[in-house]
């Protein structure tokens, strides 16, 4: 039941993922993920309160500056 779950949950994330970019544009939808990831590893960080050095935090706002000036 768990592999079907994962299938089904999969499918719908493609399925919006394809709404969103018949609806607004594929730099929407990059600039969306961009800010889904920059929240995701924000949020990991205060949940888990792993250790986040000076290089973790350094690499993320090199990955998310990154990806954003290529969406510009």
């Amino acid at each position: 039941t768990m592999v079907l779950l994962s299938g089904v949950m999969a499918f719908a994330l493609n399925w919006s993922n394809f709404q969103a970019s018949k609806d607004t544009s594929p730099l929407t939808v990059s600039v969306a993920a961009v800010a889904k990831q920059a929240l995701t590893i924000g949020l990991a960080f205060i949940f888990f309160a792993g250790p986040f050095s000076t290089a973790n935090a350094a690499g993320a706002l090199l990955a998310v500056l990154g990806t954003g000036a290529y969406q510009y």
